[in-house]
């Protein structure tokens, strides 16, 4: 083997070896830092995504968590949630989006302490909640509905939303609800 430049090939066959044996290698005047291959890498749609583990875990069980891409605390995943009220506070917009949906809407609605203002008896059609959010002026409101394989999910609407068919309107552009209720095949 011939190396142009170079004065000991040695290094660089060690150099080389290290590289297919090890993940991540990164030297310095006076230090190298070696890391091992990780155990587990969870990938979706190209990014780093695990939402009941980490994401990249390795031998020792250290590792990094990660909701698409955005890197959150570790014990998130591992059975440790923020509360909603923290969650809603944290400062890193990216991973206060993470941790309302690890935690899901319908259970901060729960945790804060959400009022019903309005109930239709089809859970499809919803239920109009109000809640007061941290650090908001006022009480928001949310349409909480069904979709047809029983998920349920927490719609925001308007402040000046007064009952369900009225949330139900203005999420599908202001369409009567009358009309609604009678032309929406819901899956």
């Amino acid at each position: 083997m011939q190396y142009i430049g170079v004065k000991f090939p040695e290094k660089v066959d060690t150099f080389v070896k290290m590289t297919e044996l090890c993940w991540c290698v990164a030297a310095t005047k006076d230090i190298v830092y070696v890391s091992d291959r990780p155990i587990a890498i969870h990938i979706t749609d190209g990014q780093l995504h695990n939402t009941i583990g980490l994401s990249l875990e390795f031998a020792d069980g250290n590792g990094f968590a990660n909701i698409r891409g955005q890197l959150i605390p570790n014990e998130w995943v591992q059975g440790k949630l923020p509360t909603a009220s923290q969650a809603l506070k944290w400062r890193n917009m990216d991973q206060r989006a993470a941790a309302c949906e690890l935690i899901g809407w319908i259970n901060i609605l729960n945790q804060l302490n959400s009022q019903t203002i309005d109930k239709d008896d089809d859970p499809m059609w919803g239920e109009l909640v109000s809640v007061q959010l941290p650090d908001a002026d006022g009480r928001d409101k949310f349409l909480i509905c069904q979709c047809g394989t029983g998920r349920q999910f927490a719609l925001p609407v308007t402040r000046n939303c007064k009952s369900v068919d009225q949330a139900q309107s203005m999420l599908h552009g202001d369409i009567p609800a009358s009309i609604l209720r009678n032309s929406v095949i819901r899956t």
